[in-house]
């Protein structure tokens, strides 16, 4: 009879086994993850003059809204790498934003900015060129950030225009403090501000003390990070450590009230301010704005505007726009962009409103521009339609611009203002 294992050499084999269990398990799950495309990873990092950013290298799918596959450049960028210093026959375009312009919601190709790309080249808007739009845009980012990325990441590039993408949805609400905070209590004033102090913009950075951002920018969380985006099955695990197993509730079909309720949040922006924060609100705005356009021209290149469209503006339905304006007290829904195409005029920059024109094709064909299939209808983010749209209108827009600018087209420096 053949001796008994003992029992430390059983247990052992047992643990070897169960370990062996446990390693083909868990890649087993990451393969799975990885061919159905489920990942959450962490896309943005802390900044200690932004509050965030991409994160460098970062990659994965995006699942919240839309599906695309996203991927953040070497330098933060969701963009493809570009040359430094910039080669002669390029014609670059630098393009601030938020959310709109890093356009999670759909692939790279998809966004407005390659769609107005590809329309510059293949048009050649001037010959001789190769047009290049870069883009800096971060979700989250009001005027605030834009300016202060201007003036540390965009001179890098040396762009020839600056295309400041104006979200009416909430860049005027995100730019005073006490709205922000209004808005979101616990995030809203993670963030830089300016305020106003004698005409004067002054840079308010407490944010850098905040409770959320000392936590952000740990050792812990960075390392973390780095972790967390290495495996698709810590990232599932992470995501359903923060949300629960609870699904987000399906796209309501045909109903008025989730873009009625989604106009409601931001019902102010529609109308001229009443209250002193708005007012102080919307002077910051304007007067950042123009501290951009002044600090482009320094720089030799050309300063343009293009106020994007909120969710209502565009949305197909023309009856759900006059109950919200009936509801409101309101006669239309162009204030914030009238006000910006105003302020072009008087401080002498361009601007493109592209509202009118995405109302007008969302009514001819019935075809909601925001939003995604995981969402409400006409609610969200551009469409990949909507992308479709206005990256070609901006490229028809900007190739007229640029012709009337004969500097630009010669490729010399164009004039300071007021000469």
């Amino acid at each position: 009879m053949p001796p008994r294992p003992k029992r430390s050499r059983v247990f052992i084999r047992k643990a070897l086994l169960l370990c062996a269990a446990l390693v083909i398990g868990v890649i087993l799950c990451e393969v799975t993850l990885h061919v159905a495309g489920i990942s959450y990873p962490v896309l943005y990092t802390y900044d200690s003059d932004l509050a965030s950013r991409h994160l460098p290298g970062a990659s994965g799918w995006w699942l919240q809204e839309g599906r695309a596959y996203v991927r953040i450049n070497r330098d933060g960028l969701r963009d493809g790498n570009h040359r430094n210093p910039r080669p002669e026959d390029a014609f670059r375009i630098a393009l601030l934003g938020d959310s709109y312009c890093e356009a999670f919601q759909v692939e790279v190709e998809d966004a407005l900015w390659s769609v107005m790309e590809a329309e510059l080249n293949q048009r050649q808007a001037i010959e001789g060129r190769n047009f290049e739009v870069i883009n800096f845009g971060v979700s989250g980012y009001a005027t605030t950030q834009e300016l202060l990325r201007l003036r540390r990441d965009v001179w890098a590039y040396d762009p020839q225009v600056v295309l400041l993408a104006f979200t009416p949805q909430n860049d005027v609400r995100d730019n005073a403090k006490s709205l922000a905070l209004e808005a979101d209590p616990q995030l809203g004033g993670v963030r830089p501000f300016f305020e106003l102090r004698n005409g004067e913009l002054v840079l308010d950075n407490s944010f850098r003390d905040s409770a959320p951002y000392l936590a952000r920018s740990s050792r812990y969380e960075c390392a973390k990070a780095t972790i967390v985006n290495k495996s698709y099955l810590l990232q599932l695990l992470k995501h359903v450590k923060q949300r629960g197993f609870r699904r987000d509730a399906p796209p309501q079909n045909g109903e008025d009230e989730p873009m009625l309720d989604h106009a409601r949040q931001s019902a102010e922006i529609y109308s001229a301010p009443k209250t002193e924060d708005w007012t102080m609100a919307w002077q910051m705005t304007e007067r950042m704005i123009q501290q951009m356009h002044k600090e482009t021209r320094r720089h030799d290149a050309r300063f343009c505007v293009v106020v994007l469209s909120t969710c209502l503006q565009a949305y197909p339905d023309a009856r759900v726009r006059r109950k919200f304006m009936d509801e409101q007290g309101i006669d239309d829904l162009s204030y914030p962009n009238r006000r910006i195409v105003e302020l072009g005029e008087r401080s002498g920059f361009p601007v493109a409103d592209v509202a009118p024109f995405l109302r007008a094709h969302a009514e001819k064909h019935q075809e909601f521009l925001h939003g995604a299939y995981n969402t409400p209808k006409g609610v969200g983010h551009y469409s990949v339609e909507g992308h479709r749209i206005v990256g070609e209108y901006l490229a028809e827009w900007l190739r007229k611009e640029l012709q009337t600018d004969d500097s630009i087209s010669h490729g010399t420096a164009p004039a300071k203002p007021g000469t």
